[in-house]
């Protein structure tokens, strides 16, 4: 297509889309008398090595094989390692970016809606009246299972 990506180059899925979206929206090139046409791919299943090198995250790809190449490569580059993903997190001791520990999520206020429900406070009557009624219940249930205490 009309894209400075080399023949055979391995981009993910995402970084096509991206590369192609200019490339789809203009209609075309009136210099060349022709439409504009997108890079094309097909699907490639990598393996465990070469996926791991293909990672964003220079750590998490240092991990695996090849650490001093890809920290070379990383270092010569001058890429900086946003630590958006699990593995790399988990390798440098941080907190994970999911749940609780997701950034988004730190600095969270919360907002209570509504006033917290008031304790009741029972008469003594009325307490023994509640548990004489659990106590049945848990009877009848008891006795629905076949749990009764006359064996």
């Amino acid at each position: 297509g009309d894209t400075d990506l080399a023949v055979g180059a391995i981009i993910s899925k995402a970084e096509l889309e991206k590369i192609n979206e200019p490339i789809l929206a203009i209609a075309g090139d009136p210099a060349q008398g022709g439409k504009c046409r997108p890079a094309t791919a097909s699907t490639m299943l990598l393996g465990i090595t070469k996926a791991s090198l293909q990672s964003e995250s220079f750590v998490s790809a240092a991990s695996f094989q090849e650490t001093t190449r890809v920290l070379t490569e990383a270092s010569l580059a001058g890429k900086e390692d946003r630590l958006l993903g699990l593995k790399e997190n988990v390798i440098l001791g941080h907190l994970i970016p999911a749940g609780t520990a997701y950034k988004p999520y730190l600095d969270i206020q919360v907002k209570h809606l509504a006033e917290p429900p008031k304790p009741v406070k029972l008469t003594t009557e009325e307490f023994e009246l509640r548990k004489a009624e659990e106590a049945r219940a848990e009877a009848a249930v008891k006795e629905a299972l076949g749990l009764t205490d006359e064996s």
